[in-house]
């Protein structure tokens, strides 16, 4: 057949509508060029529409209770303003306002108003009520400032904790205030003689758990095994005598001392090490009054010659359970009362707060900053950590490795997603022409479920060994020990050439934030957050038995 006519010339005075070339060579019009972009519009409607859907019927991840440790205090609430040694006054009204109407007592929330605080706890008024204290402290060496900073701010330390979890900056100078208060007092403190065993009521009125919900549950092992938490509050606790009785723990409670139910928790101290400091900061030591034994006087307290230790620890201070004696069979520090209720001994971690007139650089004002180097994409990512993205993964680890998709090494050797999946699922065979050397030279032959059953043997075997050593020994409970298949083969596949993708695909969000981060990190042509959430698992399960 003859060819078709030329189409007709566009009308005189026109320019010929443009033509977009595709790689396919074809010619689109402007119509269809519309009609596909529309088409992309509803195709990524559906995919967020679908992937919705997946994080709904995914049951969530469990994070591990040490999220957050890394933080510094630039990461939760920005930089420190200029002097703000002497503007955290200004923040009071505000802060001492929130702490009202945080409070469980009806009768506070109605106080829960600035005009309120203005007339009647004003930060002069405050001060006054704290005067004893203050003296005390100052007379145990605590600069006049600190201390005065330190007994304002502990009244309100659910409100600066609640900001700094939440990452809001409205009391940006009370929080390097307190911090700075703190690493100067500390850094006295390490010249000398560490300090006793401190104690604090868990539960109850002015109990740890009223400050920081996370204490309730510091006796359940997260799926790492680790028993423990990360406290954005502040923590204060003491050794006073007459804080104890056979009944518990004693708390001042209408004018009076009276004992509170449930465990009592004891601050062990420790030396500094390579992975921080392990003692309170020493507020104060005063001589420690004791109930007389009878007599007329019914119990009444006298002076003795010992002293008695009050402390903190500063906000983002990792807090591990040790171990738990019974109830009756400990003794308080009068070496006499033994308390009915269970001690909780937990050790501390933290990086003495740093002074804000030595930081620098990004990382300056830290409550608890990493204390060993490391070589990282960046500190940014490294703090910012995974649980966001590999909490509910978009696909099965088999889906993200049955993609099409291929990557070559630094010899130019090709390798695809597929390839590596259908390797690990086979037997193993040593081969010694890969880039990094020999695959599997000792390996020969083993399937998947052999690969689970000898690494998990070694695992119930030291398991077993850690037991005998220590039966308080911090484990994964039977049902979080052992490696799953999946995490089998997410640790195969990562220790072979797919590690390449997968590092590629962690450096590529460590610099994203927000929901640009969500949006990329659980696209199904990027993701490798299954493949993350199992090595992860595996590796928790993996060092607690080392």
């Amino acid at each position: 057949p003859p060819p078709p006519p030329p189409p007709p010339p566009p009308p005189e005075g026109t320019a010929p509508r443009p033509k977009l070339t595709w790689p396919l060579g074809k010619y689109l019009s402007d119509v269809q060029l519309c009609e596909a972009r529309e088409q992309v519009l509803a195709a990524g409607s559906s995919l967020l529409a679908a992937r919705t859907r997946v994080a709904e019927l995914t049951p969530p991840g469990n994070p591990t209770s040490r999220t957050g440790y890394l933080r510094s205090l630039r990461d939760c609430v920005g930089p420190p303003p200029d002097d703000c040694m002497e503007k955290w006054r200004e923040e009071w009204v505000k802060l001492r306002t929130e702490e009202y109407l945080r409070s469980d007592d009806p009768a506070d929330k109605d106080k829960g108003t600035e005009e309120y605080v203005r007339e009647n706890k004003d930060l002069d008024s405050v001060l006054t009520k704290f005067a004893r204290g203050i003296k005390e402290s100052v007379d145990s060496g605590m600069d006049p400032k600190h201390a005065e900073i330190y007994y304002a701010l502990q009244s309100v330390r659910g409100s600066l904790a609640a900001a700094m979890r939440e990452g809001r900056k409205d009391y940006v100078c009370s929080t390097y205030a307190l911090s700075e208060a703190l690493s100067s007092e500390y850094d006295l403190q390490k010249k000398l003689a560490l300090p006793p065993s401190l104690y604090k009521n868990l539960e109850g009125k002015f109990g740890l758990a009223s400050d920081d919900s996370q204490w309730s549950s510091i006796r359940t092992p997260d799926e790492a095994g680790f028993r423990g938490l990360v406290s954005e509050a502040m923590v204060m606790a003491n050794d006073r005598l007459d804080c104890f009785s056979t009944e518990g723990f004693m708390v001042f409670d209408d004018g009076g001392l009276k004992p509170v139910s449930g465990p009592i928790v004891c601050f062990e101290a420790a030396a500094s090490d390579d992975h921080g400091d392990h003692a309170p900061i020493v507020i104060k030591k005063t001589i420690a009054p004791t109930a007389s034994k009878g007599g007329a006087d019914g119990g009444t307290l006298k002076p003795t010659s010992r002293k008695q230790t009050s402390g903190a620890f500063p906000p983002n201070t990792l807090f591990r359970l040790k171990e738990t004696k019974p109830a009756g069979s400990w003794l308080a520090p009068d070496g006499v009362t033994k308390p009915m209720v269970d001690l909780l001994v937990v050790t501390a971690t933290f990086k003495a707060p740093k002074r804000l007139s030595s930081s620098s650089g990004s990382g300056g004002g830290k409550m608890a900053e990493l204390p060993v180097s490391l070589q990282y994409a960046s500190r940014k990512a490294f703090v910012k950590g995974l649980d966001d993205i590999i909490e509910r993964p978009l696909l099965t680890l088999e889906q993200e490795f049955m993609r099409d998709y291929s990557w070559t090494d630094f010899k130019d050797v090709k390798y695809t997603l597929r390839e590596e999946w259908e390797y690990v699922n086979g037997e193993a065979v040593p081969a010694a022409d890969k880039t990094p050397g020999t695959r599997d030279e000792k390996n020969g032959g083993m399937s998947v479920v052999q690969f689970c059953d000898r690494i998990n043997a070694r695992i119930a075997e030291r398991r077993e060994k850690l037991k005998q050593m220590s039966p308080d020994t911090p484990m994964p409970s039977e049902a979080n020990a052992f490696l799953t298949r999946e995490e089998v083969l997410a640790v195969r596949l990562y220790s072979g050439p797919a590690y390449q993708p997968v590092n590629r695909f962690l450096r590529e969000i460590g610099n994203l934030s927000g929901g640009f981060r969500r949006l990329v990190a659980t696209h199904p042509a990027a993701t490798f957050t299954a493949t993350v959430a199992h090595l992860c698992r595996a590796i928790r399960k993996l060092s607690a038995i080392t």
